[in-house]
């Protein structure tokens, strides 16, 4: 219906929608996602776990934003991520859509790691196909391999390593710049226009737009990001 669409121009986290609809798809009726939706606001609050532990068990949608010295991404299948085939020719472009956003959500828990990125594999078979692209997996025997396959696969390591570092310098590029976004600044933004910042919190902005009748919330983090909100 286009609300992913709308929440990403509102600089709004869109990955949250698709965890809602993971959520739903485990329940038969309404009825039922509901009261789980409760529950888990009651998991949430009570805060269960202990906080000295050096170890963070979350989802890729839930890790955005974040940084850790050491990541582990386990669960790397095909049928899981991505969760289904690698398009073909005369695919839907629902089908291409999906596989893009899924490789992007790869990415995006590949440079949650600051230092040391570990990624699990099981075999050729039900290993994720975006695991064999970094790793270079390919059907045949491990005696074949010829330098120029190794070759390969270390300048691949490359391309993602700076990609890594460029994401790394955005990410403390957008950082900087959310300094200047408080109370009084006068914005623009591409889609709202001119408005003044009216509030703020951490990574939330409350701006008044002359071209709406209400203020909007909007996050920074990725207006910023993704070059929707600037100041004039």
């Amino acid at each position: 219906m286009g609300y992913a669409s709308y929440m990403d121009e509102h600089g709004m986290d869109s990955g949250k929608s698709e965890i809602l609809q993971l959520l739903a798809n485990q329940e038969d009726d309404l009825s039922r996602f509901l009261p789980h939706l409760e529950a888990l606001r009651e998991t949430i609050a009570d805060a269960p776990g202990n906080a000295d532990s050096n170890l963070v068990l979350s989802t890729i949608h839930s890790s955005k934003g974040l940084e850790y010295d050491r990541v582990y991404m386990i669960d790397m299948l095909d049928g899981i991520l991505p969760s289904g085939p690698v398009p073909k020719k005369g695919a839907t472009e629902e089908e291409i859509s999906l596989y893009e956003e899924e490789r992007r959500l790869y990415y995006v828990a590949m440079t949650r790691a600051k230092n040391e990125l570990y990624i699990f594999t099981q075999g050729m078979i039900h290993t994720s196909a975006f695991s064999k692209k970094i790793f270079d997996m390919k059907l045949k025997p491990m005696e074949t391999k010829s330098r120029r396959t190794f070759d390969n696969r270390t300048a691949r390591y490359t391309s993602y390593a700076e990609e890594f570092a460029k994401s790394m310098e955005r990410k403390k590029e957008v950082e900087t710049l959310m300094v200047n976004y408080e109370a009084g600044v006068i914005v623009k933004h591409k889609k709202y226009g001119r408005g003044v910042v009216v509030d703020r919190e951490d990574n939330i902005a409350e701006i008044s737009f002359d071209s709406e009748p209400d203020t909007k919330k909007m996050s920074l983090e990725v207006a910023i990001g993704k070059g929707l909100l600037t100041i004039e």
